[in-house]
């Protein structure tokens, strides 16, 4: 689970915030820095990036990685 100390690390004050991070991090090829993040997601975390996704018209495979 990302607590509120944890978005504070990330320079963070929203899970909305650490999202848009994630998928930057993403898209510059910082994909331990993005699985590192992800894993730390709660089930309710990572249902809330899905809508989040699907509310801001991105794809899921924006945010999370196969391996």
């Amino acid at each position: 689970m990302i607590s509120k100390k944890d978005l504070k690390g990330y320079g963070k004050a929203t899970m909305e915030e650490l999202f848009e991070y994630i998928i930057e991090s993403r898209e510059n090829g910082q994909f331990e820095q993005t699985r590192s993040i992800i894993s730390h997601l709660s089930e309710s975390q990572h249902i809330e990036s899905i809508k989040w996704l699907r509310d801001n018209g991105q794809e899921i495979s924006d945010i999370f990685l196969g391996d």
